[in-house]
């Protein structure tokens, strides 16, 4: 998961305009407060996956107690965005893993034609929680 600090700058209707310090060119707004983290998570993860993309290098981003607001209309968050997940999802080349298992487990496998592979990524994906 990545972690980026953000500034919510509140509009007089109550809507926000939010913008990242660390990420240059993300900016969105929302109606509300709820709309904004929202559109500020789809920014974020569009935005990193454009830059991946493009081989831009992921920018390192700020401890949060260094973003200070600039007024009274400004508050600052962290938004938590999964585009590492993308981005190991665009990492598609297959490497080869050695394992071993007990022998008879090897011979019903077998006798049923299991696919090794197949069975671990499936595997590996429950036990780490990812899809």
């Amino acid at each position: 998961m990545l972690i980026y600090p953000a500034i919510f700058t509140e509009d007089d209707a109550g809507g926000y305009t939010v913008a990242f310090p660390d990420v240059d060119g993300c900016i969105t707004e929302g109606e509300n407060m709820e709309h904004a983290v929202k559109m500020a998570v789809e920014a974020l993860d569009g935005v990193i996956a454009s830059m991946v993309d493009r081989n831009i290098p992921i920018p390192a981003a700020s401890d949060i107690k260094a973003v200070k607001a600039g007024s009274e209309k400004e508050h600052i968050a962290v938004i938590c965005s999964n585009a590492d997940r993308r981005i190991a999802k665009t990492k598609t080349r297959a490497i080869k893993k050695t394992l071993t298992i007990p022998e008879w487990l090897g011979e019903i496998a077998d006798q049923k034609h299991i696919n090794y592979s197949s069975v671990l990524q499936s595997a590996l994906k429950e036990q780490l929680g990812v899809q």
